[in-house]
C-alpha cells in the first residue's frame, strides 16, 4: 500500500492545499491514472475544500515509491458533468 500526496494549485499557479490518499496499486503509472480519474470525475479529492475558481491543477507524488516522479494534472475543471445518455422519445403514431 502506498500513500499518495496530492498538492492543489489555483488556476494562476499559487499553492492552495494538499491532501493524502492511500492506494493498493503498485505500478506508478496505475497510481497516477487512478488519482487522475478520481480528481477529474470529482469522486474523491483528498484535502480539497470548496474552491470558487473554474480550474485548478494537482501535483501527485508517491514519496515512498522507489520510482517516485511528480505527476501534474493540469487545468482540471472544478465542476464535472457526466455525459447523460440521450433520451429516447416515445413513438407517437401520426394522426390520420
Amino acid at each position: 500500500m502506498y500513500a499518495v500526496k496530492i498538492t492543489y494549485f489555483l488556476e494562476n499557479g499559487r499553492y492552495f492545499t494538499e491532501g493524502t490518499y492511500a492506494t493498493e496499486k503498485h505500478q506508478l503509472s496505475l497510481i497516477w491514472k487512478e488519482i487522475e480519474e478520481k480528481i477529474i470525475t470529482n469522486e474523491n479529492r483528498p484535502g480539497f475544500r470548496l474552491y470558487k475558481g473554474k480550474l485548478f491543477h494537482a501535483l501527485v507524488e508517491v514519496p515512498n515509491h522507489e520510482y517516485n516522479r511528480p505527476y501534474l494534472i493540469a487545468n482540471v475543471s472544478r465542476l464535472y458533468k457526466r455525459i447523460q445518455p440521450e433520451r429516447i422519445k416515445p413513438w407517437i403514431p401520426p394522426k390520420i
